[in-house]
């Protein structure tokens, strides 16, 4: 009798995308040496979690790596820079949870790709329309400072939670 085991281990694409989503968000929040340190660190830290399947660290990695990028808005980066970093750590968090819950549910032998990747495909439709909107909200005001860009992205995401929940 043979024993059939079960791998949990998330897909090559959530692993993929939280590298990637982490090492845009560092680029992005590259404007200040301590912010940017900050940044490379969590950066690093969501394929690790992804690895490693842990949500939590995932969360925390993401999290941190959005705050860095909101100081780097607030320390002088451009309004693009902030959103192209903030909707890579939104789409890299929400890759790699839904790579760990389908690896959870699935395993590693299920063929999953495109479904991850039509996932993806859709958090970045997302993750443009919103930050499309946050630069023309932000760009009809004028003359506001970077703090208005980040209050509008904080208030924004506070929103979404709201509407989760």
């Amino acid at each position: 009798m043979s024993t059939v085991t079960f791998d949990a281990s998330p897909s090559s694409v959530a692993l993929a995308v939280a590298t990637l989503g982490g090492l845009v968000g560092a680029v992005a929040a590259a404007v200040d040496p301590l912010v940017a340190s900050i940044a490379v660190c969590a950066g690093a830290a969501l394929p690790l979690a992804v690895y490693y399947r842990s949500h939590s660290a995932l969360a925390f990695a993401a999290g941190t790596l959005f705050v860095a990028v909101l100081l780097a808005g607030l320390v002088g980066a451009s309004p693009p820079r902030v959103l192209l970093g903030v909707g890579a750590a939104v789409v890299a968090w929400d890759a790699g949870s839904n790579g760990l819950t389908v690896g959870a549910q699935l395993g590693a032998d299920a063929t999953t790709r495109s479904v991850e990747l039509v996932h993806v495909a859709g958090t970045v439709c997302v993750a443009l329309v919103v930050a499309v909107a946050s630069f023309l909200v932000f760009d009809a005001v004028g003359t506001l400072a970077p703090t208005a860009l980040v209050l509008l992205i904080v208030a924004a995401v506070i929103l979404a939670w709201l509407l989760e929940r």
